[in-house]
Formats: structure tokens, sequence, C-alpha cells
């Protein structure tokens, strides 16, 4: 049976796609923000935020919530495994 490779984790980068990205990414910075996936409360800024994308009829609409490090780390080599290797079983 053919054996995956072992996985290294990616660099994290994280960078706002839009102005009003930009603001939330700003107005948190006075919040408490917790990791959209565990809960945690995350002490400054977050590592990464996660991407969720959808349409209801003509209206797009995009959400981008915090993940700690943790977590972002963890959704990059999910991520980079099913795109490697395909739907992880």
């Amino acid at each position: 049976s053919k054996s995956a490779p072992p996985l290294q984790a990616a660099p994290i980068v994280s960078c706002a796609i839009d102005d009003i990205a930009m603001a939330a990414m700003q107005r948190r910075a006075r919040e408490v923000v917790r990791c959209h996936l565990c809960e945690r409360t995350i002490a400054g800024e977050p590592a990464a935020t996660g991407l969720f994308l959808w349409t209801r009829g003509s209206d797009t609409r995009l959400e981008e919530p915090p993940l700690c490090s943790g977590c972002a780390a963890t959704v990059d080599m999910t991520a980079g495994a099913h795109f490697q290797f395909g739907p992880l079983d």
C-alpha cells in the first residue's frame, strides 16, 4: 500500500482581503475574540481566519471567523492533505 509522506506545517499568512475585512480585524482588537473552532480566548490578533463564502439568490455573503494558532495549523494541514491526497476518510 502507498503511504503518504509526513505532513509539514506551512507558514500561516493572515491578511484582510478588502477594506471591510480590515475594519473588522481592527474592531476585534477592542473585543474579546474567541477561536471559531475551539472557543478559546485569543490574546491579540487571531493567528488566521477561516473563510466562509455562500450565496443566497443574488446576494453573496462572506465571513472570516478568527482562529487560534493551534486550530489554524490544524485547518491548514487538513486542507493541504485533502488537496494533495484527496478526501480524508
